[in-house]
């Protein structure tokens, strides 16, 4: 519901101090209200009449407040007498005004200044016949000893005051809500209504998601990845890759890994490292953080921070800002190896709030049993107020140790990371991060999505991570 208040005391004022100057005169009527700076926009002529009493609008010195309800979409502050809020007796005549609306007698009646109630004229009527006949203006309204012609509904005069106008309810644009900036004029209202590629969705516009319902259903190609709002590709089934123009079966782990199987311990990690580091190509920082927004966690105009789940809009072609838009979570902290190569390693790399990135910064992960923050969509929280279910947490373990735990969604996600990083560049995972780690690779197993973003960065940087591939690698 919209609600309009109408401030009408110091109108009130003004009509009560002009009105006793009312003159008979061939250019001008006993309408105080008329006759000020206010309405001036609105009067073009006025023509005497026989006989009459000077008309004051009846305004209470009081609020007058207005409820509207209807379409949420409509912009009822453009017009305040869209549901008329005059009700008194002979007085349902209502006019916006500069800050809220007035309410005028009805045709035949006039103001009593004395009760301020609106009686019947003794006189004849001067708008019966209508003397109003020019274009758009066929309003008439009498005013003390003549009448005043205006704008018909959804015109208003113009600058010149020769004629009326249409009104431009979209300007200036009132649609300032996000990604809801189109605005249209229905009947006399201005009505806001999603930007392209976004949708209505509980009084919000949010972004299209193509892929819903997924379109892709020709043969292995029944994965949709959504490029924007309105586009999407179909891409391999999970369980199959790209070869050639089609889809071939995904080879097993024991295939793709045939150097690697029924080794175990140390033979085991050397085999790792050189399978993870034969053919990569790791791209230069810039670039990586390029792919990370615009490729490997795009989705439909929309990137997701990993750890509070947070969704922010992104132009592919264009990097947010890292310091107040998005950056590029370091899993592996750079201060704690993660340099050179490794500072570009798209395995370990995910999009994340600029904020809450910082507040993690180099924290170890571990299972937080005093929690001290959450990082929910809304951002930085007390734990006992998070906002659904995808929050992160900061806090101690239980031998007290500040540590970082990152939301359920992304557990596994950071596990086999890790797992990955430390295999890769021959780094140690210290032992209570580790148990972690292995808690967190069975609680939350590999996704399809997970599965899809390890082939993509198989295309960008030739290598995979084992872990996501083979999960009983873990050992």
């Amino acid at each position: 519901m919209a609600r309009l208040v109408a401030r009408a005391g110091m109108l009130f004022l003004m009509v009560a101090l002009l009105a006793g100057c009312g003159q008979k005169s061939s250019t001008s009527t006993n309408d105080s209200v008329d006759s000020t700076a206010a309405d001036v926009s609105a009067d073009l002529s006025v023509q005497p009449t026989p006989d009459g009493d000077a008309e004051t609008p009846d305004v209470d010195e009081a609020d007058l407040e207005v409820s509207i309800d209807g379409d949420p979409s409509i912009v009822d502050v453009l017009d305040p007498c869209a549901a008329n809020p005059c009700v008194a007796p002979h007085q349902s005549r209502c006019e916006p005004a500069l800050d809220g609306f007035v309410c005028r007698c009805d045709l035949g009646f006039h103001l009593d200044p004395l009760t301020q109630e609106c009686i019947e004229d003794d006189g004849p009527n001067p708008c019966d016949p209508n003397p109003c006949t020019e274009p758009q203006m066929s309003v008439c309204e009498p005013a003390g000893l003549g009448y005043t012609c205006k704008c018909d509904d959804g015109f208003e005069i113009s600058q010149e005051f020769q004629s009326c106008v249409p009104i431009d309810r979209c300007s200036p644009n009132p649609c300032t809500a996000p990604n809801r900036s189109q605005c249209s004029v229905v009947g006399n209202s201005a009505v806001c209504d999603c930007d392209p590629g976004y949708k209505l969705e509980n009084e919000s516009c949010v972004a299209k998601n193509p892929c819903e319902p997924n379109p892709c259903t020709v043969g292995e190609r029944t994965t949709c990845l959504a490029i924007d709002g309105e586009n999407y590709e179909c891409r391999c089934s999970v369980g199959y890759v790209e070869q050639g123009e089609g889809c071939t079966l995904v080879p097993t782990c024991d295939q793709r890994y045939a150097s690697i199987v029924g080794k175990t311990g140390n033979a085991l990690r050397q085999a790792l490292f050189s399978y993870t580091g034969s053919k990569v190509s790791v791209m230069d920082y810039e670039a990586a953080r390029a792919q990370i927004f615009w490729t490997l966690d795009y989705v439909s105009g929309q990137v997701q921070g990993v750890y509070s789940g947070k969704w922010v809009a992104v132009t592919k072609g264009v990097l947010p800002n890292y310091s107040k838009e998005l950056n590029a979570e370091h899993t592996w902290p750079q201060s704690m190896g993660a340099e050179g190569d490794a500072k570009s390693d798209l395995h370990h790399l995910f999009p994340s709030i600029p904020n809450i990135n910082s507040s993690r910064g180099n924290t170890p992960f571990g299972p937080v049993v005093i929690a001290d923050k959450c990082y929910d969509p809304t951002g930085i929280v007390l734990c006992p107020f998070v906002t659904g279910d995808y929050y992160s947490i900061r806090g101690k373990d239980a031998v007290g140790v500040i540590v970082w735990e990152p939301a359920d969604q992304h557990k596994g996600d950071v596990a086999r990371a890790m797992f990955y990083f430390s295999v890769r560049y021959e780094l140690p995972i210290d032992v209570r991060q580790e148990a972690a780690f292995r808690l967190w690779h069975v609680t939350d197993p590999v996704s399809p999505k997970e599965l899809q973003r390890n082939d993509d960065i198989e295309t960008l940087q030739h290598n995979r991570n084992p872990f996501i591939d083979c999960p009983h690698l873990v050992p």
